[in-house]
């Protein structure tokens, strides 16, 4: 099975190698590259390609603005493909910011996880093992209610299609 390729955008440098560490020592990863904002991380992203980007939800640039970014730097590479099926980076917040509102946020924006930096430890090379592997993994004491609050703002807006066309 080939590596997992990661990319981290973490401000805090220390964390950020404490990071890579972990994760370069499980041989299903490979850290391609260590970064310090959104913008670097966008930019490392479209160059490398790494299946998973890590990102800080308090660096310069991050959070959901960088999670945005990927998003749409992931449907323009799509777009000037073609049809050509393209496989998006999974994007996983870290953050000592667990409140709901900052979960919901990067769900909404796009991330595929949530974890909390406090007590990551041995246990992250498995949580982005699951995210990279098709989960949602939110290891954050708000994720619950995050997912109820985006489920009940999606039930009180109409799904495409499914607006009534009124005549008169």
């Amino acid at each position: 099975m080939p590596q997992i390729r990661v990319a981290i955008g973490d401000d805090d440098r220390t964390f950020r190698e404490a990071v890579s560490d972990v994760l370069t020592a499980d041989p299903r990863f490979a850290v391609v590259a260590a970064v310090g904002s959104g913008p670097e991380l966008r930019e490392v992203v479209a160059a490398l390609r790494p299946d998973v980007a890590l990102v800080d939800i308090r660096m310069p640039g991050g959070g959901a603005t960088a999670v945005r970014g990927l998003r749409a730097d992931d449907r323009e590479r799509a777009e000037a493909e073609g049809d050509a099926p393209d496989t998006p980076v999974v994007v996983i917040a870290l953050s000592a910011h667990t409140g709901v509102s900052d979960v919901r946020d990067l769900l909404a924006a796009g991330a595929t996880g949530y974890l909390a930096k406090g007590n990551l430890g041995a246990a992250l090379p498995d949580l982005v093992h699951r995210c990279a592997s098709g989960e949602v993994v939110l290891a954050v004491p708000s994720g619950a209610k995050a997912l109820l609050m985006l489920a009940e703002q999606a039930n009180r807006e109409p799904a495409r299609g499914d607006e009534v066309e009124r005549t008169a």
